[in-house]
């Protein structure tokens, strides 16, 4: 694995764990320092806003990287899209590494699915509940 992600919308209020910017930056310094402890070679990426209805948007990623900056190496970015834009997306990521290594076969995990996803190796992961016990 070269890419770790330190958390996933940890503004949210529906995330178990959420907490603020501030709060984060520090976790996930911490988390980067003792990962890279264990392994150098990973890319370590901290996690950005949940997206523009966010009331924190953008505040949230200025925040969180004033306490991580230094020890990571990039910044979660989430953008939903509507059903046709998220088709041509999915074609992206299928083309995209094609295009570096055609001899492998790419594969695209998404938590959110369509008709037509599995023609460009989209898989549908339906892990992504609303954080409550009724849900749990």
């Amino acid at each position: 694995m070269q890419h770790w992600c330190l958390g996933n919308e940890m503004d949210g209020p529906w995330q178990i764990g959420h907490m603020s910017a501030t709060e984060y930056g520090l976790k996930a310094a911490d988390a980067a320092r003792q990962t890279r402890y264990v392994d150098p070679s990973l890319k370590l990426i901290a996690c950005g806003s949940s997206g523009p209805l966010m009331p924190t948007y953008l505040e949230w990623d200025r925040e969180a990287l004033e306490q991580c900056y230094d020890y990571v190496d990039g910044l979660s970015l989430h953008r939903y899209f509507d059903i046709a834009s998220r088709l041509v997306r999915n074609r992206l990521y299928r083309e995209g590494p094609q295009m570096d290594r055609p001899n492998e076969r790419p594969y695209a995990l998404h938590r959110n699915g369509y008709a037509g996803m599995q023609r460009y190796a989209s898989f549908l992961w339906s892990g992504d509940v609303y954080s409550t016990r009724e849900t749990l």
